[in-house]
């Protein structure tokens, strides 16, 4: 019983930090440059 809840919490976090994260990114986005923004996509695409 004690994982059915722990796994509930777990779920509930993921979708709460998830619905945190695409305002943040929109408003991130409006702040960083383009040239940034290249680089923080080729470093975690893991290009050069």
């Amino acid at each position: 019983m004690k994982v059915k809840k722990m796994a509930t919490a777990f779920a509930l976090l993921a979708a709460a930090l998830y619905a945190v994260s695409i305002p943040l990114s929109k408003r991130l986005l409006r702040h960083i440059d383009a040239t940034m923004l290249t680089a923080l996509e080729s470093s975690f695409v893991g290009g050069t």
